[in-house]
């Protein structure tokens, strides 16, 4: 016999878990001890649950596969990962979040820590499950990991009760647990008709989205592209779906993509949305990003998601990669109808917005956007993770920045929580140990999560912390400009000595003003392989109202 806490353990590794991220408490002890000397399973201590969740969601996307939090107290502790939940839901990551729970004998008796913790998750999560009996812990373990990896993917949490974590119970053979299998899904008839409509389209243009990338189906998207002549764009937040040097990459569509992405979107008439919901950021719920005439095809994994956003789209239920072999292999042969000149024209449009991008900008007295991301381009390796946070500035990164690898880029999405890109770049660091990793992040963004600067040096992971400072809270300040008349309150910052306070941790810090200093201080940071900060002082005055669509004036 053996406690249910190791039971749990042994579940995670035979669905091949090998990290779990946490906090600490007195909720789940016998957990902690089976990890204590586990073989397989790695322990990473964060310092906040929120910071631990979003550890095993950098963790869950980069690799593919689950991502493990776990809040070692209950009520307090089950309370902090809320957020981070919410950032994995709105990714679909395969997180499982363990969730320490008061004992049985003290329910609903406003006991010590206790709160409502299947009420509170519900709506930042696949499902809420709970394991009531010991000799129950390893099926509800396991079933919580095949939610997880099931389409559509998502965070799963489970509550375990104090006591019953201490119950003895069967030990688990691995070899008893099934592995998940997820087969690939395509609607056979529905993509017959997608085939008809693109051998057909005179401007087809295909738009990768969240399935593209976690499917590592790109370089399908290009076949497909190269056959066709179809210009590619992404869908927001997820411009690593495809190499970003393909000949007619257009860039992110949406209000953070490029004007080039936008206007050929505009042209076409038939769009290919593959494996994308056409969701708020790309389109802001617009119909006119379409052209009126236009024909929109939308295939997605979740049946759920197909034509919500989009009215009168053709749809698809289909796994991205299985969607583009189908297409692949039923237009082999297929004479393309598409307007070669349009099509030349529209390769020569994105020949000219690489150049733009390969030419360095004027000097400006601060760094601005279009010096401070040509930096960035020109100095990270083409393997770089980058992780972005919310805000005006790492909104601009998602678009300014060049990916050729997926996943690439982590963002927290639609739903754009401030302090998600550290702790996530440590979970893809941790995932991806041989690339480098870097973790750009705003001001006001880093003071959510600098006090995870001591798990990366306790762990010594070698992520580097790029601060962009700008003293404010860039996006409110930039809507106070614009619509309050520059009345601002609240959006402004005061100066942080980051260098010292990443000092203070252990960290080596260095500070850039200017983009020598930048590409001198990247160029230290990737090749030293450790811990490292950059404080950049960004110019204050660049200020981008991205949301104008709920303001009252233009």
């Amino acid at each position: 016999m053996t406690k249910a806490g190791a039971v749990l353990v042994e579940v995670l590794a035979a669905h091949g878990v090998t990290h779990v991220f946490g906090l600490i408490g007195s909720s789940t002890m016998e957990v902690y001890d089976a990890l204590f000397d586990h073989k397989d399973v790695r322990y990473i201590g964060a310092k906040d649950e929120r910071a631990a969740a979003g550890m095993a969601d950098g963790f869950a996307r980069t690799a593919g596969r689950l991502g493990v939090v776990m809040a070692g107290q209950s009520g307090p502790g089950v309370t902090n990962l809320v957020s981070g939940l919410a950032a994995a839901k709105a990714a679909r990551s395969p997180v499982v979040s363990i969730g320490g729970a008061v004992s049985t004998g003290h329910w609903q008796l406003d006991a010590f820590q206790e709160v409502d913790q299947e009420t509170l998750l519900a709506p930042v999560t696949k499902a809420v499950l709970a394991a009531y009996r010991g000799d129950r812990v390893a099926d509800v373990v396991d079933r919580a990991c095949r939610l997880a990896l099931t389409h559509p993917m998502g965070p799963v949490h489970v509550n375990v009760p104090r006591d019953v974590l201490a119950e003895e119970c069967a030990p688990t053979d691995r070899a008893d647990i099934a592995p998940i299998t997820r087969p690939a899904v395509a609607d056979r008839r529905a993509a017959d008709e997608a085939v008809r409509l693109l051998a057909a389209a005179r401007r087809p243009v295909l738009v990768a989205g969240a399935g593209v990338k976690w499917t590592h189906s790109g370089e399908l998207v290009v076949a497909l592209s190269q056959r066709f002549e179809a210009p590619v764009a992404t869908s927001a937040g997820h411009r690593d779906s495809v190499p970003n040097d393909h000949g007619l990459f257009l860039g992110q569509m949406g209000a953070r993509g490029s004007a080039l992405a936008n206007e050929v979107i505009r042209e076409a008439d038939l769009v290919l949305g593959i494996g994308t919901r056409f969701g708020f950021n790309s389109t802001f719920f617009d119909p006119t990003v379409f052209a009126p005439d236009a024909t929109v095809v939308q295939s997605d994994v979740d049946p759920a998601m197909l034509g919500r956003y989009v009215t009168g789209a053709h749809t698809v239920h289909a796994d991205s990669r299985a969607l583009c072999e189908l297409l692949l292999d039923a237009t082999e042969g297929v004479e393309p109808s598409t307007d070669t000149s349009w099509a030349t024209t529209v390769g020569a449009r994105a020949d000219a917005m690489r150049r733009d991008r390969r030419t360095a900008p004027p000097d400006a007295p601060s760094l601005n956007p279009d010096v401070f991301f040509h930096v960035m381009r020109g100095r990270l390796p083409r393997n770089t993770i980058v992780t972005l946070d919310a805000g005006t500035w790492c909104l601009k990164a998602s678009e300014l920045l060049d990916f050729y690898q997926t996943p690439s880029m982590l963002t927290p999405l639609d739903f754009a929580s401030l302090g998600f890109a550290f702790p996530a770049a440590i979970g893809a660091k941790i995932a991806s140990p041989d690339r480098p990793c870097v973790a750009a992040i705003g001001d006001g963004g880093a003071l959510f999560a600098i006090s995870e600067l001591a798990t990366l040096r306790e762990y010594d992971v070698p992520v580097v912390l790029l601060i962009m400072d700008n003293n404010a809270w860039g996006a409110e300040k930039a809507y106070q400009q614009d619509y309050y008349e520059g009345r601002f309150i609240g959006s402004d910052l005061p100066s942080n000595d980051f260098v010292a306070i990443a000092e203070g941790f252990g960290v080596r810090a260095r500070r850039a003003a200017t983009a020598a200093e930048l590409a001198d201080c990247l160029d230290e940071a990737i090749a030293a392989n450790e811990p490292r900060v950059v404080s950049v002082a960004v110019d204050p005055g660049i200020l981008h109202s991205f949301r104008k669509d709920i303001f009252g004036k233009a």
